[in-house]
């Protein structure tokens, strides 16, 4: 007496197929995702903070004043050592503000444009990256206070506004640049109900 006959090649062989595709479609992704994070396999650096990948040039970061923001920098090339790095920041010079000091009358536009603020912003290398703390009570009096320690009677007499005044510039031995466009905001006021007393 004759079974009936299975078909449990042909099952085994559509789900050879499916998991072949889906395979072929994970490893195809993996490469575009790759090539789009390394500029089409020519940049292998990659900076992150505060859960934003940094581009080659990255506007608008807000870093608060009084906290220390954490930059993580990583090597996406797993054949070569990564390469080393330095961290400077100025001052944006697409955004200049007008200041006078010394109360002789004249009015400064940024002029210290040259100046390395790191030291300033509290830049710190760490070991997956660099850290930034600018000052709890910045202003751009007490920078400017900072950057012109004999100077006397300083003041901001220009607008400035929401404005990325600084530049952080992060130069790899590679030769590639980022530029990240920044400012810095004042410390949120945060309440804690329960050590509240009325």
């Amino acid at each position: 007496m004759k079974t009936g006959a299975t078909n449990e090649g042909g099952v085994f062989s559509v789900i050879a197929k499916i998991f072949s595709f889906v395979l072929v479609a994970a490893l195809l992704g993996g490469i575009i995702w790759f090539a789009v994070a390394t500029d089409g396999f020519t940049n292998f650096n990659r900076i992150t903070g505060g859960e934003q990948v940094m581009t080659k040039k990255t506007t608008g970061v807000r870093l608060l004043a009084g906290t220390r923001t954490e930059f993580t920098v990583s090597n996406l090339n797993f054949t070569t050592s990564a390469p080393s790095y330095k961290v400077e920041i100025y001052f944006n010079s697409e955004e200049p503000f007008s200041f006078a000091m010394n109360d002789d009358g004249e009015s400064y536009t940024t002029r210290g444009e040259d100046a390395d603020l790191a030291k300033y912003f509290g830049v710190e290398l760490t070991e997956s990256g660099f850290a930034v703390t600018p000052p709890l009570k910045h202003s751009e009096e007490s920078l400017l206070q900072w950057l012109y320690p004999e100077a006397s009677g300083i003041a901001v007499t220009s607008e400035i506004g929401d404005v990325d005044l600084y530049v952080m510039t992060v130069t790899f031995s590679d030769a590639s640049v980022y530029s990240i466009y920044f400012n810095v905001q004042p410390p949120s006021l945060i309440l804690d109900p329960p050590s509240i007393i009325f």
